[in-house]
């Protein structure tokens, strides 16, 4: 009796879990149409599966999706936003094995600074050229001025002396 043994290729493929959460997602740079959103990438090893992130922005009232980024690093800047309004940010990472526990952040973006028509006690002149030659100029006419007027003094006040002086030698 005769055995005959064929040999098939055995692949075994490990489980292998999804990346971990993104840690110690913050904002910066805020202003009032837009922000900076960065994470770090999840501290696990994910037995070096290429890891992907992805950024939502929804409104925060209603949900609605307003933007979402596909990126290699979880850090994006969120231009085009209206001032005064709250966000929902939600940062995961992906790879083969699937997708991370999302990270949520809300973030509202700066208010439109509101302008009044009230008297205000101080003057906001801008610093213009212009402010600066009118100024030079009348400081310039006031400075001839005096000098003028000084020279008048001067001159009338030598006549009087010279006056007094042949006053006195003709009595």
């Amino acid at each position: 009796m005769s055995l005959l043994f064929t040999s098939f290729p055995i692949i075994v493929k490990f489980w292998t879990p999804p990346p971990t959460e993104v840690e110690n997602c913050s904002v910066a740079e805020e202003t009032e149409t837009s922000f900076r959103v960065f994470c770090n990438a999840s501290s696990e090893d994910s037995d070096e599966l290429d890891e992907h992130f992805y950024i939502e922005i929804r409104e925060f009232r209603t949900g609605e999706l307003l933007q979402n980024f596909s990126l290699n690093f979880p850090e994006a800047v969120v231009r085009g936003l209206d001032p005064g309004t709250w966000y929902a940010v939600t940062v995961y990472a992906t790879n083969e094995a699937g997708r991370s526990k999302p990270y949520t952040l809300e973030i509202r973006t700066f208010s439109s600074p509101v302008t009044t028509n009230t008297p205000s006690s101080t003057w906001d002149l801008e610093s213009s050229p212009l402010f600066f030659i009118i100024g030079a100029a009348v400081g310039g006419f006031l400075l001839v001025v005096v000098i003028i007027c000084c020279a008048l003094k001067f001159r009338l006040s030598r006549r009087k002396s010279k006056g007094k002086y042949l006053n006195a030698t003709l009595n």
